[in-house]
């Protein structure tokens, strides 16, 4: 008898508790069944996690470590390496070429894909259509996406960094607020089904040849009213990157890895609306200027590989 007295009162203390536990199991269950509760829940859970740890541990440096193996080109002591080099040394700018809308003929093709296979970085001035863009088309379409709206960035930056929790949260406050400037984000879908969702929304460059494949993480620098003075670097991880300038000016800055930085020269220059910039990942590290005080930036990128 006394040990179920004490059992008794265990339970009684523990009433709210279990009562608590019990309406949250049945609410559980009536959210789950629904596809439109799955989301919220997902959606919900995903955001209280994230803000709780990010308070605590910043997991940023891991976002782009690919098995914890080191890329061997950030590494000074790789003397293997140093023949990598060879592709940029006597390289002092990016090569610019006219594209006008980015229709090319084979010769011009040819010439294209040379460039690409000798990790020549090029900028292919009017190589995209971007007539008609704007940030409102943009986030309407973004915000609309499901796909888009269930993953996390691996990449995040901005200056309302501490005030969001990731870029999703900050464009639906941009959205919701068309009066709200001075922002600038950057983030990277590296989730397979995002980054898969974020294609869509914008066409590939039709001077790029078949055997380019823009099938990996993308990113994207949104920047308005923002007077950035400093250079903000987007770590990538694949063989061959590109960035498209939708929507006014992006300045950019290639730099070359530690291992050749001795020998290879830092390329700097502006992109503007409808130039695709293309480059090797693995001999250029990539960098931009978010500065758009005076005009609006939209730029989207791609990680992919030559076959």
């Amino acid at each position: 008898m006394k040990v179920i007295s004490h059992v008794w009162l265990f339970l009684i203390s523990r009433r709210n508790i279990l009562i608590s536990v019990c309406v949250g199991i049945v609410l559980l269950s009536l959210v789950v069944n629904t596809t439109t509760g799955i989301r919220v829940l997902s959606w919900g859970s995903r955001r209280f996690v994230i803000a709780l740890f990010s308070k605590f541990v910043d997991f940023e440096h891991l976002r782009n470590q690919q098995c914890f193996i080191k890329n061997q080109l950030k590494d000074p002591s790789s003397d293997e390496n140093y023949a990598i080099c060879d592709a940029c040394e006597q390289i002092d700018g990016v090569v610019e070429i006219d594209l006008n809308g980015g229709t090319v003929n084979e010769t011009m093709k040819d010439f294209i894909d040379g460039l690409i296979q000798s990790d020549v970085p090029f900028v292919a001035r009017n190589g995209q259509n971007v007539e008609d863009k704007t940030t409102k088309i943009f986030l309407d379409s973004y915000l609309t996406s499901e796909q888009l709206s269930s993953f996390h960035p691996c990449q995040f930056m901005s200056n309302w960094k501490p005030r969001v929790v990731d870029h999703w949260e900050l464009m639906t406050k941009v959205a919701d607020n068309p009066e709200m400037t001075s922002y600038y984000v950057i983030w990277e879908n590296c989730a397979v089904k995002a980054a898969r969702a974020f294609r869509q929304l914008f066409e590939r460059p039709k001077f790029l040849g078949a055997n380019v494949q823009l099938t990996e993480s993308n990113f994207a620098i949104m920047c308005s009213g923002f007077g950035g003075k400093s250079y903000r670097e987007i770590e990538l991880t694949s063989r061959l990157a590109t960035i498209v300038a939708e929507i006014g000016s992006l300045p950019v800055r290639l730099e070359a890895f530690p291992v050749c930085s001795g020998a290879c020269a830092s390329l700097e220059f502006v992109l503007t609306a409808g130039d695709v910039l293309v480059f090797s990942a693995d001999v250029y590290r990539l960098l931009v200027r978010p500065s758009c005080i005076d005009n609006e930036i939209l730029a989207v990128g791609a990680n992919g590989n030559i076959d």
